[in-house]
């Protein structure tokens, strides 16, 4: 199934609402405006940080701050889904925000401000996937501090 599916990278899809598919990988048109894009497939991605020892081209400094925005962005995105539906509020939705009031509550007692919102941003995504039954896989690399 992987290998038939397509991932695009998500900075391709920023300001678009569609993508339409036409081959195996992350080959496809984003669209408001059509933009073609022609990306290694997911398994080509994931042998390429395998070979190359997990090692990023970036600064620790730069791949912190790099994670740090794309969770961000995923948290943002998570919290617009979960505000997007439209009919009245779903059980759904209020476990979801309830969860949320608790993670502030836990940041406030708790956390060092230094990690804080990354921390939200992890608990949110975390929290979401738990409630819908999601497996959140991340691709990376680990180093000793």
């Amino acid at each position: 199934m992987v290998e038939n599916s397509t991932f695009p990278d998500v900075e391709v899809l920023r300001n678009h609402s569609a993508w339409n598919f036409y081959k195996p990988g992350a080959e496809g048109i984003a669209n408001i405006e059509p933009t073609p894009s022609n990306a290694p497939s997911l398994l080509e991605r994931v042998a390429l940080l395998v070979n190359n020892g997990g090692q990023s081209l970036l600064s620790d400094a730069e791949n912190s701050r790099v994670a740090q925005d794309e969770l961000q962005f995923l948290s943002k995105a998570v919290r617009l889904v979960m505000e997007s539906v439209e009919d009245k509020a779903t059980h759904s939705q209020a476990r979801f925000f309830e969860g949320l009031r608790e993670i502030q509550e836990i940041v406030d007692e708790d956390i060092d401000s230094n990690v804080r919102d990354a921390f939200v941003a992890y608990a949110t995504v975390k929290h979401f996937c738990h409630l819908n039954r999601l497996n959140w896989l991340v691709a990376g690399f680990a180093h000793d501090p």
